[in-house]
C-alpha cells in the first residue's frame, strides 16, 4: 500500500506486514479488460494481476470504515449502508473474539467467510494455549487464506478489506488487510468509497492520537468518518457503528445509546469534508459504485466547473502554504549550535535540583518535523528523558512533575513533589510549532531591570522547564553603543545627556524618550556585560535560541553635530515628554550612514557573544518620524535587513507588530504590506503581540507571507490586578494553527511585566503540546490548584475566579489602572467585566480552606491576592459612593470618605502578609546594583519613578503602578486622603472645589517627596506575618467587607469581540477620566493626522467631519468631534459600543 506522503517515517499511517509484489493503484480502464484478465495466474506484459486489481476495487466500492488508536484503546467506526429503503441498515462490524472486531468494506458473502475462518482459529488457539490468540497472529494467518486465493486458477481473489481492532499484552492493535494478501499496521487507517478524505484528516491530525482520551480518539474517528459523506448527509445512529476494545474492556458494539451520546461529541461542528457535489449517502444500495458518473445528480458541465474551481482553490491554498520558506527558521540548525553532550550536562544541572534519578539522553534525531520532542520513561525508581534538545529535556521533566506529580514550578513560587515510587510513565509528546517565544522588550525595564546574575540564572532555568526556546538576550546594548558613539566622535557629555536611567533604557533603545533618569553609570554597563556573557551561555547551552539586538534607526541629536551632510528625521513628541528629554533623531535610511552605523553595532554586540541568527530591531514604536511615508517605512525594512544579512547571511529579523497596533492610521494596509514584503520571506519573523485581544494576522492576510508567532501580551506594565481572558487563549490558538493558509509557527509569552495571574500562562505555555483546547476549565483550574497548593480543596474557589476575574473576553483595554492606583479625581469611572458576587464567593471559599497541607507558598500568594482583588473592587464600589454623596450633607459625604480610605488602608494590611507585595524587595534590589552611594540613590530614584510618576512631569503617571503595602500606605492613601479632605474643606466652606489645582498640590505634597525620598529599609526587613497571621487577616477582612449592602456593583462595560471585524483600536494611553480604563476610541482618535480612505489612502483633518471612509476595505467610519453628537448614517445610539468622544464609531 503506498505510504501517505508529507510524514516522518515513524508516523506513518501503515506499516507494511509482507512486501508488495505487484503494483496496485493504477488507474484502471477498459483497455486492460483483455485476455489477461481471465484468471488470477494470468500476469499481463506489463506484470500485473488484474483479477487482483479488479478485487481491490471492490474493496472502494464498499461504504468507508475507520480505525484508530490511543494508547490504550483501538476503535473502529463504520458507515453502514441499506440496501433498499424497505432494508436494514448492513452490519458492517463483526466480533471476533472478546478482544478482536473487525470492520469490512466490499463483498460482504466474503467477509462473512473470513469472520468464521477468524473465529475459528481464535477458538482453536485458546484450546490449546487457554490464553487470547495475538491479534497479529492471527491477521498472519488470514493473510496466508487470502493469499491462497491469488495463487490458484480455480479460486478468485476475496473482495473485501477489512480493518481488525484488537487488544493483547502488546497493547491495542489497527490493521489492515487487502485483497492482494498484504496487510498493515496501522496507527490509523481508512478504507472503502472516498475514503481518501479521511485518511487526510487522519493523517493531519495522527500525532495526537496517541495522547488523547478515549472520547476524543471517538471523535477523531467520526470527524474522519463524516468527511467521506456529501454535505447534505451526516451521521446518525442508524448509519454508524462504533466498536471499542480495550484494557480491561472487551470488544463491545455501542447501542443506540451509546451512540447518541458519542455523536453528540461532534454535532454541531464545522464540517471539514464533504462537498455538494460528492456522489452517495448511507442509505444507497451497498453493492453498487456510487462513484460512477451515472450517479452524479449534477450535468457534467456544472460538475466540471465545480471541480475547476474546487482545484483552483486549492491551488491557491496550497501555494500560500509552500511558499513559505523557513530554512532560516529550523531548530535544527538553530537549537544545536552548541554539542548534545553538552546540552545535556546543562539539563541535568537544571533537573538535579529537583531530583537525581534522572537520565536524560539528547540528540537531534529526536526532532519530529522540525520540533521539539520528549519521551519520559520510569523504571525502577528512575526516570529516563529522552529530548531532541536541552530545553525539550528540561520541559519533559516539568511535564512529568504537573502531569504525574502534581507540582508547580511558577515564577514566585515553588510546590514540588516527587513520590518515592515514581507513576508508571511511557510517553512522548511533540511540540505543535517551531517555537515557543518569551519576551516583550519592555519586560527588560518592568521586571528585570534590578536583577543580578543570580536572578537571571534561575529564570533561564524557568524558562528551559517551560519549553521556550527563543527569547530576547539580556545584551549590554548601551556598552556597545558607547563604543559606536565614541567611535564616531561624540563627547562624554553628548553619551551621558542620550543614555536613559536604567529603569527606562527600554525606550531609549526605541528612540521614545531619552536622556530622563541618567546619566547611566560605567559601573552599569559592566554588571550587564557580566550578566549578558553568563546568560548567553547558559541558553545556548540548553539549546534555547537567544535574539540579539540590531540597529533600528535611531541615533542621538548629537549626530547632526558629528554628520552635518546627512539626513535625519525629527522624531514626534511621545506621551508629551518635552525637551530635554524628546524627540531625537531617524537616521534616514536611504543614506548609507544607515547600513555602517548598523554594521558598527553588529560588531560590537558579537565581539563576546556568539551569534544565533535571528535579530531583534523596531523601528517605529511608538514613534513617528517627521518625515513619514511609505517609501520611507519601506527602505528603512530593506536597509535593516540589508544590515543584517551583510553582517550574517542566515540573518532572520524578529519584529513585535506592535507599531501596527498602536498606531493604525500611520499604518495603511498597503503600507504595511510594503514594509514587510521589503524583506524576502521566511527572513522575517513577526511576532503577533497581542493576540488573545488584537490578533493582526487576519488584517495583514497572515502577514503576506512572512511567518508569525501568536502572542498573549496580557500585562502592561507590570501592573497587578487578578485579569486574564481563558476562554480566547484555550480557543483561538488551536483554531489559527489549524488554518490551512496559516503561517503561524509558535506562541509565545509577551507580558510587558511578570508575577502576576500566573494561571494564564500556565494555561496558554500548555497550548505548546496540547492538540486541542482544555475541555473542562473548571477541572483544568482544579487540577491547577492542586499542583500549585498541594490539596484539591479549592477548587470551588476556582471555579468561581474562573466566572469573575479570568472571564474577560472583550475589547476594552484592561491596563492595571483601578481607582486605587489611579490619580485623584472625581470624574472617574471605574467599571467592571464580572460580578462582585462571584469575586467575594472565591474570596469565602479562599478563606475557609482549613487543610494544613493547602499552607504553600502558593496558597498564601493567592489568598493575599484574592483579597487584595476583593477590597480594590470594594473601594472602587466605595469611590462611586463618595462621587454621588459629594451632593448630599456634610455628614454623609465625611462618613463615605472615611469608609472609603479605610477600605484603602485595609488593602495594606493584607499586602503586608506575603513578601511578593512589599515594595522595599524592588528598593533593596536597585540600591544593590550601586557601586556607590551616589549610584544607589541615582537607581532607587529610577525604581521609584517608574512605579509612579514615570517620568520628570508625571508624563505617564501610575502606567506602571504597583498595589504593594508601602505604595498603598505612603503614596496612594495619603495622596487619596489629601485630595478628599480638600473636597471636604471645600464643601463645608461652601466653596467650589477646584479640582485640577488641588491635583497639583498632591502632587508637590504628596507624589514627589515619595518619589524623591530614600529608603530607610534598605536591607528589606518589612513587617511580613506568618501564614497562621495572613489568614486571620483574610478572615477579618472578609468578615468587615464581604457585606455591603450600601453599594452597587461596578457597571460591565466590555466591548465585546466581533470576529467578522477587521478594525483595529487605537491604543494611545491619554487619560480620558470620562472613560476610565476604555479606549479612547473606536477605529481611531481624531487627533491622529490621517485616516484610511476606500483606497487605504491619506485623508486630513479637514475632511474629517464631512465624510465616511472605508476601513480595511469593507467597513464605514464616520468620524465626530468632541464638540458634536452626530452619529453616523445606519448608526443608532445602541449601536455604539460606548458615548461618542474624540471617536470614530464603526458600523457595518
Amino acid at each position: 500500500m503506498p505510504m501517505l506522503k508529507g510524514l516522518p517515517p515513524q508516523y506513518e499511517l501503515g506499516t507494511e506486514g509482507t512486501q508488495h509484489w505487484f503494483s496496485v493503484g493504477t488507474p484502471f480502464s477498459d483497455a486492460f479488460r483483455n485476455q489477461y484478465d481471465s484468471d488470477v495466474t494470468v500476469w499481463s506484459p506489463q506484470g500485473r494481476l488484474h483479477q487482483v486489481e479488479y478485487a481491490m476495487e471492490a474493496v472502494k466500492l464498499g461504504s468507508a470504515t475507520v480505525g484508530l488508536k490511543n494508547r490504550q484503546y483501538a476503535v473502529l467506526i463504520a458507515l453502514k449502508r441499506a440496501v433498499s429503503e424497505l432494508s436494514a441498515y448492513q452490519k458492517k462490524i463483526i466480533p471476533i473474539d472478546e478482544h478482536i472486531g473487525i470492520s469490512i468494506s466490499g463483498l460482504t458473502a466474503d467477509a462473512r467467510m473470513l469472520s468464521r475462518f477468524m473465529r475459528t482459529e481464535c477458538l482453536n488457539h485458546k484450546y490449546s494455549h487457554d490464553a487470547p490468540m495475538p491479534v497479529g497472529r492471527l491477521i498472519g494467518l488470514v493473510g496466508n487464506k487470502m493469499q491462497i486465493c491469488t495463487q490458484r486458477y480455480d479460486k478468485r481473489p476475496l473482495g473485501v478489506g477489512l480493518l481488525v481492532a484488537g487488544y493483547d499484552d502488546q497493547g491495542p492493535h489497527i490493521y489492515q488487510t487487502c485483497p492482494s494478501a498484504n496487510f498493515f499496521d496501522c496507527r490509523a487507517m481508512a478504507i472503502g468509497a472516498r475514503s481518501q478524505s479521511a485518511r487526510t484528516y487522519l493523517e493531519k491530525h495522527l500525532s495526537s492520537f496517541l495522547d488523547c482520551d478515549l472520547q476524543e480518539l471517538v471523535a477523531h474517528g467520526l470527524r474522519a468518518l463524516r468527511d467521506t459523506l456529501p454535505n447534505e448527509v451526516d451521521l446518525n445512529t442508524k448509519n454508524v457503528s462504533i466498536a471499542i476494545v480495550g484494557p480491561k474492556t472487551p470488544l463491545r458494539i455501542a447501542d443506540e445509546e451509546e451512540l447518541t451520546r458519542l455523536l453528540a461529541l461532534v454535532e454541531g461542528e464545522e464540517r471539514r469534508g464533504g462537498s455538494a457535489s460528492a456522489t452517495g449517502d448511507a442509505g444507497a444500495p451497498a453493492d453498487r459504485d456510487r462513484d460512477a458518473p451515472g450517479d452524479d445528480p449534477q450535468p457534467a458541465s456544472q460538475r466540471g466547473g465545480v471541480v475547476m474551481r474546487s482545484i483552483i482553490i486549492l491551488l491557491w491554498l496550497a501555494s500560500a502554504v509552500h511558499s513559505l520558506d523557513l530554512q532560516y527558521l529550523d531548530p535544527t540548525k538553530l537549537q544545536t549550535q552548541v554539542p548534545p553532550e553538552i546540552q545535556q550536562r546543562a539539563a541535568l544541572e537544571v533537573i538535579r535540583q529537583y531530583y537525581s534519578k534522572v537520565n536524560v539522553r539528547i540528540d537531534p534525531v529526536f526532532f519530529v518535523n522540525k520540533k521539539d520532542s520528549f519521551h519520559l520513561k520510569t523504571f525502577n525508581g528512575t526516570l529516563d528523558i529522552r529530548a531532541s534538545s536541552g530545553v525539550a529535556a528540561t520541559w519533559g521533566f516539568n511535564y512529568f512533575l504537573k502531569k504525574y506529580c502534581k507540582s508547580q514550578i511558577a515564577w514566585q513560587t515553588k510546590n514540588v513533589n516527587i513520590p518515592y515510587l515514581l507513576p508508571e510513565v511511557d510517553e512522548t509528546v511533540v511540540a505543535n510549532d517551531r517555537f515557543r517565544y518569551y519576551q516583550n522588550v519592555c519586560t527588560a525595564s518592568y521586571s528585570f531591570v534590578w536583577w543580578n546574575i543570580y536572578d537571571w540564572r534561575e529564570h533561564v532555568e524557568w524558562m528551559a522547564l517551560n519549553g521556550i526556546n527563543l527569547a530576547l538576550a539580556p545584551v549590554a546594548q548601551e556598552a556597545a553603543w558607547t563604543q559606536v558613539y565614541t567611535q564616531v566622535g561624540m563627547t562624554q557629555e553628548e553619551i551621558d545627556q542620550h543614555f536613559t536611567g536604567p529603569a527606562f533604557l527600554s525606550w531609549l533603545r526605541m528612540g521614545n524618550v531619552h536622556g530622563w533618569g541618567g546619566p547611566l553609570p560605567k559601573s552599569w554597563n559592566a554588571l550587564q556585560k557580566d550578566i549578558q556573557t553568563d546568560i548567553i551561555n547558559r541558553l545556548r547551552n540548553l539549546g534555547i535560541v537567544h535574539v540579539l539586538p540590531a540597529f533600528n534607526g535611531h541615533v542621538p541629536v548629537a549626530f547632526s553635530r558629528i554628520f552635518p551632510n546627512a539626513t535625519f528625521h525629527k522624531v514626534k513628541q511621545w506621551n508629551k515628554f518635552d525637551n530635554p528629554y524628546c524627540c531625537g533623531l531617524f537616521l534616514d535610511p536611504f543614506d548609507s550612514l544607515f547600513v555602517r552605523i548598523g554594521k558598527m553595532f553588529l560588531n560590537e554586540i558579537s565581539i563576546d557573544t556568539p551569534l544565533s541568527h535571528i535579530y531583534t530591531a523596531d523601528p517605529f514604536n511608538e514613534v513617528e518620524p517627521s518625515e513619514f511615508s511609505t517609501a520611507l517605512v519601506q527602505q528603512t525594512s530593506k536597509k535593516i535587513f540589508q544590515t543584517l544579512s551583510d553582517f550574517d547571511k542566515d540573518a532572520v529579523w524578529l519584529l513585535q507588530n506592535w507599531m501596527f497596533v498602536n498606531s493604525p492610521l500611520a499604518w495603511p494596509v498597503v503600507r504595511v504590506k510594503s514594509f514587510l514584503n521589503a524583506v524576502p520571506s521566511g527572513r522575517m519573523l513577526i511576532l503577533d503581540l497581542q493576540s488573545e485581544q488584537w490578533p493582526q494576522y487576519d488584517l495583514y492576510q497572515m502577514y503576506y507571507g512572512q511567518p508569525f508567532i501568536w502572542c498573549m501580551l496580557h500585562n502592561f506594565g507590570g501592573t497587578l490586578g487578578m485579569f486574564g481572558n481563558m476562554v480566547t487563549i484555550n480557543k483561538d490558538v488551536y483554531e489559527v494553527r489549524a488554518r490551512v493558509n496559516s503561517t503561524m509557527i509558535g506562541i509565545g509569552l509577551t507580558p510587558e511585566g511578570i508575577n502576576q495571574n500566573y494561571v494564564v500562562y500556565d494555561l496558554m505555555l500548555e497550548s505548546a503540546w496540547r492538540k486541542s483546547p482544555v475541555k473542562d476549565l473548571n477541572a483544568w483550574a482544579a487540577d491547577y490548584a492542586e499542583r500549585r497548593y498541594g490539596c484539591n480543596e479549592t477548587a470551588e474557589a476556582w471555579k468561581y475566579l474562573l466566572k469573575s476575574v479570568y472571564s474577560f473576553n472583550g475589547l476594552s483595554r484592561v491596563r492595571g489602572k483601578y481607582v486605587v492606583t489611579r490619580r485623584p479625581s472625581l470624574k472617574l469611572k471605574p467599571w467592571a467585566w464580572y460580578k462582585s458576587y462571584d469575586l467575594f464567593e472565591a474570596f469565602r471559599k479562599f478563606v475557609s480552606v482549613g487543610n494544613v497541607s493547602c499552607y504553600s507558598d502558593g496558597f498564601r500568594y493567592d489568598l493575599v491576592d484574592v483579597t487584595r482583588q476583593a477590597l480594590q473592587y470594594r473601594v472602587e464600589q466605595l469611590y462611586m459612593n463618595v462621587v454621588s454623596d459629594r451632593y448630599t450633607n456634610v455628614y454623609i459625604y465625611e462618613a463615605s470618605i472615611k469608609r472609603f480610605l479605610d477600605a484603602l488602608n485595609d488593602m495594606a494590611q493584607i499586602l503586608y502578609q506575603d513578601q511578593h507585595f512589599i515594595a522595599s524587595k524592588w528598593f533593596k534590589k536597585a540600591r544593590g546594583l550601586g557601586e556607590s552611594p551616589d549610584e544607589q540613590d541615582l537607581y532607587e530614584l529610577n525604581a521609584r519613578n517608574q512605579i509612579t510618576l514615570w517620568g520628570p512631569k508625571g508624563e505617564i503617571s501610575d502606567y506602571a503602578c504597583k498595589q504593594w503595602a508601602e505604595l498603598i500606605v505612603n503614596y496612594y492613601l495619603p495622596r487619596w486622603a489629601n485630595f478628599l479632605d480638600a473636597a471636604l474643606k471645600a464643601k463645608k466652606a461652601g466653596e467650589d472645589f477646584n479640582e485640577k489645582d488641588t491635583r497639583r498640590v498632591v502632587t508637590a505634597n504628596i507624589e514627589v517627596p515619595f518619589v524623591t525620598a530614600r529608603s530607610n529599609d534598605v536591607d528589606g526587613s518589612s513587617s511580613v506575618g506568618s501564614f497562621t497571621t495572613a489568614m486571620e487577616v483574610a478572615k477579618s477582612l472578609y468578615r468587615r467587607w464581604s457585606c455591603a449592602p450600601d453599594v452597587e456593583d461596578l457597571p460591565v462595560v466590555v466591548i465585546g469581540s466581533d470576529k467578522h471585524r477587521r478594525t483595529t483600536l487605537a491604543d494611545d494611553d491619554l487619560e480620558v477620566e470620562e472613560t476610565s480604563g476604555l479606549p479612547s476610541g473606536h477605529g481611531y482618535g481624531v487627533n491622529d493626522e490621517r485616516l484610511r480612505d476606500a483606497d487605504d489612502g491619506e485623508v486630513t483633518k479637514a475632511d474629517r467631519t464631512s465624510k465616511f471612509y472605508r476601513c480595511y476595505g469593507n467597513q464605514n467610519v464616520f468620524v465626530t468631534s468632541a464638540k458634536t453628537s452626530r452619529l453616523p448614517f445606519r448608526c443608532s445610539i445602541k449601536e455604539l459600543p460606548w458615548p461618542v468622544f474624540r471617536s470614530i464609531a464603526t458600523c457595518c
